[in-house]
């Protein structure tokens, strides 16, 4: 990357839009590099050259994390619309 690296771009998008899951590929066979990826969000590591069944697991990884971070959302989400009900007659 011309003005950053992956890393940096990660970190930049957790801070905007946290709910991003990443893919990355790299060339970078660099164990502190996976280990940056990680802390900052990275589903899954692939090192290139890409196989067809690495990226396929890694997309299902991060779909089924994506899905179980928005039921606990919306969970969340009607909580506090039953706890706003509740506020005027409890107040």
């Amino acid at each position: 990357m011309e003005s950053g690296n992956g890393v940096e771009l990660m970190t930049w998008v957790n801070e905007f839009a946290g709910n991003i899951k990443f893919i990355v590929v790299s060339g970078h066979n660099d164990f502190e590099f996976v280990r940056q990826t990680v802390r900052h969000g990275g589903i899954d590591y692939i090192l290139k050259p890409i196989e067809a069944e690495a990226i396929n697991v890694a997309i299902a990884k991060a779909v089924a994390a994506w899905r179980s971070e928005e039921a606990d959302r919306s969970e969340r989400q009607k909580q506090n619309i039953q706890l706003n009900e509740f506020k005027p007659i409890y107040g």
